[in-house]
């Protein structure tokens, strides 16, 4: 994750979180990280990537070095965006993996906006309302809770007829 210098906003225009959004999946596929969850937020954002060859940092740098030349040209500014290098947990089992894609998939919750309708999430992805683009992978969050409506009742606390 990280977050905008001082809280200050990082993502202004629609078109700001598109290309960050396609700055990720060419990211992944370049550094062959594989992004299994994100959430963008006007200050901050968060990812959920597996990174089997250790792309972490090239991925990140990528990313972020990229965005911040973008907007900094768009808006006529320089300097710094972001309060500083992005600030990574590694995750050891599945439990915490769940644990983190919920609170990532519930961020826009903590602002009283619609989880399941925010554009700059990847919730939608895993609930079927939108086909999900190539590069996010919503395979392993989902076999592990029995498809789409059992990870929305997972994420939502929705409550399920299922034995699960």
């Amino acid at each position: 994750m990280n977050r905008g210098i001082a809280h200050r906003q990082v993502f202004f225009a629609r078109a700001d979180g598109q290309l960050f959004l396609s700055l990720l999946g060419s990211a992944g596929q370049r550094f062959r990280v594989e992004i299994h969850a994100y959430c963008l937020m006007s200050n901050h954002y968060h990812l959920l990537v597996r990174c089997p060859d250790g792309g972490l940092t090239p991925f990140m740098h990528s990313v972020g070095s990229r965005y911040v030349r973008y907007l900094n040209g768009r808006l006529g500014r320089d300097g710094s965006l972001f309060r500083g290098r992005y600030h990574a947990l590694r995750l050891e089992s599945s439990g915490r993996v769940d644990r983190v894609a919920r609170y990532i998939h519930r961020n826009p919750l903590e602002v009283g906006i619609d989880a399941e309708r925010y554009p700059w999430s990847s919730l939608r992805y895993y609930v079927g309302a939108d086909p999900a683009p190539d590069w996010l992978r919503t395979d392993m969050l989902l076999d592990e809770h029995g498809g789409c409506a059992l990870y929305r009742a997972f994420v939502l606390d929705v409550e399920t007829t299922s034995d699960r």
